[in-house]
């Protein structure tokens, strides 16, 4: 019901009927939904899990950057081959930038993580979110090299975090909780991704007027930026409350 009011919500109009009941419908089964879970005897998610706030905090993490990363590898190469004018095998090599930082980083986010692990975690987020507010100087005009700073921001903040964040997750409960915890980690950072993927695609839509190419694309993709800054903001100062001072192992997190 989310996904619905947030794809349709831009051609049928945010205010309409059915896109207002499908959001208080998601609302409610979600709700619900917690409900049933706290009382059945085997629950599907053990919702007890969020109440370790150090696992909610590297569950909003991984969701932030996700929410960061997976829209703008959707959205980019259209833009970039729309506006900017590249071909899509040049487009395709301009965004390894942001993709390989994820590839070759994540052991030296394992090592900054076996000594800082909440800063790192913090930090991560915060370097994608810094990529992501530069990138809303994106336009018709951009070079390679003035995209090199926030693809590869983006890129680091999400290549230090990439596997380290599941170990420090799950680690952060007992041993005999880790598949539970493994399942519901996992099922925040995707449904967090496919959320943010689907709120950036009703943003674009309604602020290019469902036109996604010229100066209108241009505007509708900063403002979405501005908003994925915002978010890694909020999820950075979220982790940094959540997780400082808590326990791991009979050690407390400075």
């Amino acid at each position: 019901m989310l996904i619905f009011a947030l794809d349709e919500g831009p051609a049928m109009g945010f205010g309409s009927p059915i896109i207002v009941g499908s959001f208080a419908a998601a609302l409610v089964l979600a709700a619900a939904f917690v409900v049933v879970e706290r009382r059945v005897a085997f629950p599907m998610i053990e919702t007890g899990l969020v109440a370790d706030r150090r696992f909610l905090a590297f569950s909003v993490a991984a969701g932030a950057l996700m929410g960061i990363l997976v829209p703008l590898v959707v959205y980019l190469p259209s833009y970039l081959i729309s506006v900017v004018g590249l071909q899509p095998a040049q487009a395709g090599l301009w965004l390894l930038m942001l993709t390989v930082p994820s590839v070759v980083l994540p052991p030296a986010g394992a090592a900054l993580a076996r000594r800082r692990p909440v800063a790192t975690v913090a930090g991560c987020v915060a370097v994608s979110g810094s990529g992501a507010l530069l990138l809303a100087t994106i336009g018709p005009d951009s070079t390679l090299m003035t995209l090199l700073a926030p693809f590869a921001l983006v890129g680091i903040g999400v290549g230090l975090s990439n596997g380290v964040l599941d170990g420090l997750a799950i680690a952060s409960l007992p041993p005999e909780r880790a598949g539970a915890a493994s399942g519901l980690f996992n099922t925040a950072r995707l449904t967090s991704e496919t959320v943010a993927l689907a709120a950036v695609g009703a943003m674009l839509a309604a602020l290019s007027g469902g036109s996604m190419e010229g100066v209108a694309f241009t505007s509708a993709l900063r403002a979405v930026c501005l908003a994925l800054a915002a978010l890694a903001a909020v999820a950075t100062v979220c982790v940094l409350a959540m997780a400082r001072g808590t326990h791991h192992h009979g050690y407390a997190e400075q």
